[in-house]
């Protein structure tokens, strides 16, 4: 077992790697030669034998068509009743028996025969007793795989030594098409800085419905001359079979949406809004962007994109879930690792590490215990082929490049093999496709050390740090998935609540020989297969990036969650969630042992809390209750989300609203309608209204933000307008505790001379003073996100609840205000918070824009 501390090395390489490496140096072509035929031009490869040409598409493809080979074996149809035996006795044939289940047809030999004989065969077919006979044809078939005439270049698919690589170096993916699987009626989603839609190797999939350009707010998502990384990605996962352009894709008869994103600075909201569009049409949506690789950024999805990702897997794809594809990260140099990034440690992704065309860790690619396979991508000695933006623009001149790489590359590989996974067996859930990626993963590199050294979990699975359960496989992925059964759902998940510790990690203890790290162990009583496991820490610590932790299970496993990033100079870690995947299959039962140390003497820190979550399904034959999986995980804001902007994109009706746990009022924008067609507002009480209603607006006209309906309620205002709209909330089965936080959020337009009071009353049944929420509304920009304080939610004193109350006043003798998606959430201590990041730190006032 490897120690729970590794220690973690930086490569010689110099150099800063981002999610995309192109290659720093172009690498001349290798002629391919197959026995008398050679490729003789690296651009529009071409097989010349004698005086006849032939299109070339791969090394062992395009070949002219074999002769035929007569075999001394014929076919034949008996009538009914025909003692076949004896007859092949007197006509001097041997009866080699039925030809498969095919009734009265038989297969015979005749000794000596091997060549075509037209005089054999009429004699069979005047033989009394046999109705038809013809002599057998042995002819050479071939993969019926792409014909573009780069797909010889691209080793990533099959890799027969291209750039003197390692044989089989590869994807596997020719054995994937062989079976019949390409990706057809399935739709992938590049959401990058833009997919080129007119491109040729594009434009025969572009999935239109699926699309959409967020940093424009328009439909096309081609982008601008320098957004290459998107079309580059896309053509890596689902680039065309047009026989005329570049290479293909893995799936490349499957249709491919093109979201663009980052070409510019995303809110919290727009990435929800991607990571949500079209959830029922796009199938899989491929992510080879994140928080910096520079080893200091801990960056992570805002909550807005947290729900998005849980409701994704609850509900697209019909239910089934969609799929979700991360690139770990291209920081190793800089001593990165992938679970520094809150993306790649979502259980809602897989997240993909990056090996080269000889098998081994590509040199940026990140480890971490979230890594769930590998893919081959550049860091070689060859680089990917794959689309560019046509002409002068992009990587490369022309319409392809042969240097594209990165996770960047890796990711949408992964992606692509996700789609003819999803074609062989389109029933499989979200969790199954990762359990066939898992189960089907080559173990690469078998001898690595170090931070590439395979262990063994307590399951049998191989893990490894940088390749995570092995190079992707399309073609064992494809027969496992044909004939997967998909797992039960996932049980209540166990979850140890925060456990305050509030207590200094010995210094320097990363280190062999300078004493214990503090530890802390967690029982876990129930017992079921286990999935992903998460840690959430608290740790101030004037030098974060020293800080090493790991979790260890019952089964002896040990998963470094927290790596030494010697560039990270951040203060803490607050409620830091990462996970690790290395458990996978394990059973829960027992204790988990969690350790935390100092990996350099010096500076000092305090554990202030820490929090085990377990996931996964019921033992077979257990009795564990299963549940459906989880909608919602409880996000925590943070002030390193992307930079934030003014745009707000058009709403879709596709972008489901976050359903977080322990809501009290989900109001969706007053949509209940009654038979009439109206808004109603129960269970909403209004008094003394004037006008007041809910009002829809129709869709195209619909100014909302991002998670808005159609509809609002509006408090019309005028000289007497003093009324109100109330609601009386319920804790019932949510357990309240004393320390739980409530927060309330809600959009709001507060037109021109407009004003209003808002009230939040907790009463309690032992007499403990009542928690109260107050504060004004005042005119706004629009439709603007307002809420309490975020950080400083009320809490709750006491645990015996006697009555909610939430109160929204206007007070305007003039003006309008439109309230719109109110949410009141119950939040379990530790398990905050729900707001939007970027809020005041004041304090006051404690309501206000979010």
């Amino acid at each position: 077992m490897q120690h729970a501390f590794p220690n973690l090395f930086t490569p010689a390489s110099a150099g800063k790697a981002r999610r995309f490496i192109p290659l720093a140096l172009l690498m001349s072509m290798v002629a391919v030669m197959i026995g008398s035929f050679a490729v003789v031009n690296a651009q529009e490869p071409v097989i010349f034998t004698g005086d006849i040409t032939y299109t070339k598409g791969a090394d062992v493809l395009g070949l002219p068509q074999a002769a035929p080979v007569y075999t001394d074996l014929w076919a034949v149809q008996i009538a009914p009743g025909i003692d076949l035996n004896s007859l092949s006795r007197s006509v001097g044939f041997e009866n080699l028996g039925q030809i498969g289940s095919l009734q009265g047809f038989y297969l015979v030999r005749v000794a000596g025969s091997t060549s075509r004989s037209d005089n054999l065969t009429a004699t069979l077919r005047a033989t009394p007793g046999i109705l038809w006979a013809e002599q057998q044809i042995a002819r050479q078939q071939y993969p019926r795989v792409p014909s573009d005439p780069l797909l010889g270049n691209q080793w990533h698919l099959n890799n027969t030594g291209q750039g003197s690589g390692t044989v089989g170096a590869d994807a596997n993916v020719f054995a994937a098409w062989n079976a019949g699987f390409t990706g057809t009626g399935v739709q992938i989603a590049i959401v990058d800085d833009g997919l080129q839609k007119n491109h040729p190797d594009i434009a025969p999939n572009y999935f239109a419905v699926g699309s959409w350009d967020f940093n424009s707010n328009e439909a096309d998502p081609t982008g601008g001359a320098d957004d290459s990384h998107g079309t580059a990605a896309g053509g890596v996962a689902a680039a065309a079979d047009d026989g005329a352009e570049c290479g293909v894709g893995v799936a490349y008869n499957a249709q491919m949406a093109g979201l663009r994103l980052i070409a510019g600075p995303s809110t919290d909201a727009m990435e929800a809004q991607a990571l949500s569009y079209a959830l029922q049409q796009n199938d899989i949506y491929n992510n080879s962007w994140g928080p910096s690789d520079d080893g200091a950024t801990l960056g992570k999805p805002g909550p807005l994109l947290m729900a998005a990702l849980a409701n994704g897997a609850a509900t697209g794809r019909g239910g089934l879930g969609n799929i979700f594809v991360w690139a770990g990260g291209n920081g190793h140099d800089d001593n990165d690792n992938a679970n520094a990034d809150g993306y790649a440690n979502s259980r809602y992704v897989i997240a993909v590490a990056a090996t080269t065309n000889a098998g081994v860790q590509s040199w940026y690619s990140e480890v971490g215990a979230n890594i769930m396979v590998n893919a081959p991508s550049n860091g070689g000695t060859q680089g990917v082929t794959t689309t560019d933006l046509t002409g002068a623009d992009g990587y490369s001149a022309g319409n392809c490049t042969g240097g594209f790489g990165g996770t960047s590359s890796a990711a949408p590989l992964v992606a692509g093999v996700a789609g003819l996974i999803l074609e062989a067996n389109p029933s499989l859930t979200w969790r199954d496709v990762m359990h066939v990626l898992i189960n089907s993963a080559e173990k690469n590199d078998p001898t690595g050390t170090g931070v590439r050294a395979w262990e063994v979990n307590g399951a049998g699975h191989d893990i490894n740090y940088a390749y995570g359960f092995g190079r992707v496989d399309a073609g064992a992925a494809v027969a496992l998935a044909d004939t997967w059964t998909n797992v039960p759902a996932n049980v209540t998940p166990f979850n140890s609540g925060v456990i305050t510790v509030n207590q200094p990690i010995p210094d320097g203890t990363g280190n062999p020989g300078q004493g214990a790290p503090l530890t802390r162990t967690v029982n876990v009583p129930q017992n079921f297969v286990v999935e992903h496991v998460e840690v959430v820490f608290d740790i101030d610590h004037a030098t974060r990036g020293e800080v090493i932790a790991a979790v260890e299970s019952p089964a002896g496993t040990t998963s470094t969650m927290l790596f030494p990033r010697i560039n990270d100079m951040g203060n803490s870690f607050d409620s830091w969630k990462t996970s690790t995947l290395r458990h996978w299959g394990e059973e829960s039962a027992g204790t988990w042992t969690i350790r935390v140390a100092d990996n350099s003497a010096g500076t000092t820190g305090t554990l202030n809390s820490l929090q085990l979550i377990i996931y996964g399904y019921p033992v077979q034959g257990g009795t564990e209750t299963e549940t459906p999986v989880p909608t919602t995980e409880t996000p925590v804001p943070t002030t390193e989300t992307p930079t934030p902007t003014t745009e707000t994109p058009t709403p879709t009706t596709e972008t489901p609203t976050p359903e977080p746990v322990g809501e009290l009022i989900e109001n969706g924008g007053f949509e209940v309608v009654n038979a009439s067609g109206k808004p109603v507002i129960d269970p909403w009480v209004l008094k003394n209204g004037t006008g007041d209603k809910g009002k829809c607006d129709k869709p195209e006209k619909n100014k909302f933000f991002a998670y808005s309906g159609n509809c609002a309620f509006r408090f019309k205002g005028g000289p007497a307008e003093n009324s109100s709209l109330m609601q009386t909330p319920s804790f019932a089965g949510l357990n309240p505790q004393v320390g739980d936080a409530l927060d309330l959020v809600w959009m709001m337009d507060a037109q021109v001379n407009s004003s209003g009071k808002l009230k939040l009353v907790v009463k309690y049944g032992d007499g403990t003073p009542a928690t109260k929420v107050k504060g004004n509304l005042s005119a706004t920009n629009g439709y603007e996100l307002w809420g309490t304080d975020i950080n400083n939610l009320p809490t709750l004193a006491s645990a015996n609840i006697a009555k909610v109350k939430l109160i929204f006043k206007n007070t305007s003798p003039a003006g309008k205000i439109y309230i719109d998606d109110v949410s009141l959430v119950h939040l379990p201590a530790g398990e905050r918070i729900l707001g939007l990041p970027g809020a005041s730190s004041a304090g006051q006032p404690v309501i206000g824009p979010r």
